[in-house]
């Protein structure tokens, strides 16, 4: 029993970190400029996940309850189309800001991403993802994880 209970306090103190510094970072990143292209790049994912989700739910209460839940998709994100791509848009460079963060971080921690690395994300979220969102998204995702392996393998707690 002694046992378990050490591995449950260090189980939580490594998650609570990861996510305290998961969080950090999402919160203190900031870029000055922004390539456009991936901006467009990244509300086009921010979009797709919102709409899926929204189809998800729709098609759920539909089935349990015989009517969706939501009448269309901007009753769904309670903004009209202007609301929601400046949104899309707040959404994008918030996002960007934190890849490039994390981005810097990975680079000059002279970190790099295995083929194994790689497989192991893929395992961890599934195979469609990598169909969905494509090799560059995984790899990113690999890439913040790995950063934030490091950071708390590094990081002094005072």
């Amino acid at each position: 029993m002694e046992e378990y209970k050490e591995y449950l306090k260090t189980f939580n103190e490594a998650n609570n970190l990861k996510s305290y510094i998961a969080n950090y970072i999402a919160e203190n990143s900031t870029a000055a400029s922004f390539d456009n292209d991936y901006l467009k790049h990244l509300k086009g994912i921010i979009k797709n996940d919102l709409e899926t989700y929204y189809n998800s739910y729709n098609q759920t209460m539909l089935m349990y309850t015989g009517t969706p839940a939501y009448k269309n998709f901007s009753e769904y994100t309670g903004m009209s189309n202007a609301e929601f791509e400046d949104y899309l848009e707040e959404q994008s460079r918030s996002r960007a800001a934190i890849n490039m963060t994390y981005q810097y971080i990975f680079t000059d921690a002279g970190l790099t991403i295995t083929d194994a690395d790689y497989e192991t994300t893929v395992t961890a979220i599934g195979t469609s993802a990598a169909e969905t969102y494509g090799k560059n998204y995984l790899m990113q995702m690999t890439m913040q994880e790995m950063v934030i392996s490091y950071l708390s393998e590094n990081v002094t707690i005072q």
